[in-house]
C-alpha cells in the first residue's frame, strides 16, 4: 500500500501530506489560517514520526509488508504495532476536526492507514472504511473506497484476474478525478510491485497514471521518469565536470584521466549522503593508492555549512565543489540531471560514465570500483 521502502509508513506520510499542501494551494482559502494549519499539519507528522520509530523497534529488519503477507509474523506482531497505527488515524481525526476545511489534506492518510489495519487484523478498521463508503460527502466516500480497493488488491496478490477488476474501477476513478493525488500515489505504489500478482498488473497501474492522470503528484511522477531516462542515457559516453573548489581553485575531472573516479552529489543536509559517507572513505583509503580518487559535489545552500563539516570530518581529503555565493542546488547537478541525492556517478580510466548509482547502495558502489581499478567492466546490476 506504500512505496517500496522498508518503511512504508514513513513515506506514505510524507506523499500524502505533500499531496495534501499541493491540493491546498489550489483550493479557496480556508476559514483557519496558514500558519494555524501549518502548526496542525507540522504536529501531525511530529505524532507520526514518533508512532513510526516505535514501529521500527517492533519489526526490527523485518518488512511491514509482511504484516500482510505472513500470518505467523502477524500473528506475533500486529498486536503491538495495531495502537501505532491507530494512533495515527486518530491524530489524521484530531486535525480534521480542528481544521475542517481542510480534511482532504489528510483524508487519504487516514483510510491509508485504516486499510493497513484493515489487512493486519483490525476488522473495526474495515467497519469504518465500509461505514465511510457511504457518506454523503464524496471525497470522503471515494477515499474511503480506494482503500476498500487497496485491501482487495493485496487480497488478491495471487490473482490476476481479480486484480485486473479492480485496476478497471481504478481506471474509470482517474478518468473522472483526473486531479487525484490520493489516486497517484497509490497507483505508483502498485506499479513498483506492491502486492502486484505480476508485472503485467504493475505496468497497467503505471499505466493509468501516465494515461489518465494529470494532478500535481503525477506529473511529479511523469517528470521522476524523463529525468530518471536522461539520467541513464549519459551512461556509457564520456563525462566531463568543471567546478569551483571550496578553497576557489577551479577543478577538471580531465586532470584525472587514467583514474577511476566518484563523483559524488550530494549535501550535509542529506541524512542517506551522510550515511554512505563512511563507505566512501573506506573506498578512498583502500583504493587511491591504485588510481582510485573522488570528487564531491556538494548540493549545500551555504558555504559554510559544507566548511564546518569538512573541519569536523577530516578524512574527506578529496576535492569538494561548491557554486559561488550557492543558495540552492549546485548548477553543476542540474547540468547533470541530478534530482535526487547522493547520486554516485562512476566513471572509467578513459573518462567515460560507467554507471550511476542514486540512493546509498555501497555494495553496488564497491563492485563498480573494484572492478574497474583492476580492469573490468562494471558487473551487470539488477536495477540498471
Amino acid at each position: 500500500m506504500g512505496w517500496k521502502l522498508k518503511s512504508m509508513m514513513a513515506v506514505n506520510a510524507a506523499c500524502v501530506l505533500s499531496a495534501g499542501v499541493l491540493l491546498r494551494a489550489a483550493a479557496p482559502a480556508a476559514p483557519a489560517s496558514k500558519e494555524s494549519v501549518i502548526q496542525g499539519i507540522n504536529k501531525l507528522q511530529d505524532a507520526m514520526k514518533k508512532d513510526g520509530v516505535k514501529i521500527d523497534a517492533v519489526l526490527g529488519q523485518h518488512s511491514p509488508v509482511e504484516l500482510i503477507t505472513n500470518a505467523s509474523y502477524r500473528a506475533k506482531f500486529a498486536g503491538k504495532v495495531i495502537p501505532l497505527f491507530r494512533d495515527i488515524v486518530n491524530q489524521a481525526n484530531k486535525f480534521s476536526t480542528e481544521f475542517p476545511a481542510d480534511a482532504p489534506m489528510v483524508a487519504s492518510l487516514k483510510y491509508h492507514y485504516l486499510g493497513l489495519l484493515q489487512l493486519i487484523g483490525d476488522k473495526s478498521a474495515g467497519k469504518t472504511i465500509a461505514a465511510d463508503e457511504k457518506s454523503a460527502n464524496a471525497h470522503t466516500a471515494r477515499e474511503a473506497l480506494m482503500a476498500e480497493l487497496q485491501v482487495k488488491w493485496w487480497n488478491d496478490r495471487t490473482n490476476a484476474a481479480a486484480q485486473g477488476k479492480i485496476l478497471d474501477q481504478y481506471t474509470a476513478m482517474a478518468k473522472a478525478h483526473p486531479q487525484s493525488n490520493s489516486l497517484a500515489i497509490l497507483l505508483l505504489g502498485m506499479s513498483q510491485g506492491n502486492g502486484s500478482a505480476d508485472a503485467a498488473m504493475s505496468n497497467r497501474a503505471r499505466s493509468i497514471i501516465d494515461k489518465d492522470l494529470n494532478g500535481p503528484i503525477a506529473q511529479q511522477i511523469i517528470q521522476q521518469d524523463n529525468q530518471n531516462l536522461a539520467l541513464k542515457s549519459r551512461i556509457g559516453k564520456p563525462f566531463s565536470l568543471v567546478g569551483r573548489e571550496v578553497n576557489g581553485k577551479t577543478f577538471h575531472l580531465s586532470a584525472w584521466k587514467g583514474k577511476v573516479v566518484l563523483v559524488d552529489f550530494w549535501a550535509t543536509w542529506c541524512p542517506p549522503c551522510r550515511a554512505s559517507l563512511p563507505h566512501v572513505t573506506k573506498l578512498f583509503e583502500k583504493y587511491h593508492s591504485r588510481g582510485f580518487n573522488i570528487v564531491g559535489v556538494s548540493n549545500d545552500y551555504h558555504r559554510s555549512a559544507l566548511v564546518n563539516f569538512l573541519k569536523a570530518n577530516k578524512k574527506m581529503v578529496w576535492p569538494q565543489l561548491i557554486g559561488k555565493n550557492q543558495h540552492s542546488w549546485n548548477k553543476l547537478s542540474q547540468q547533470n540531471d541530478v534530482n535526487a541525492i547522493p547520486a554516485q556517478f562512476i566513471v572509467d580510466k578513459k573518462g567515460i560514465l560507467r554507471d550511476i548509482v542514486v540512493g546509498y547502495d555501497p555494495s553496488r558502489v564497491t563492485a563498480d570500483v573494484v572492478a574497474l581499478v583492476n580492469g573490468r567492466p562494471v558487473p551487470p546490476h539488477a536495477n540498471q
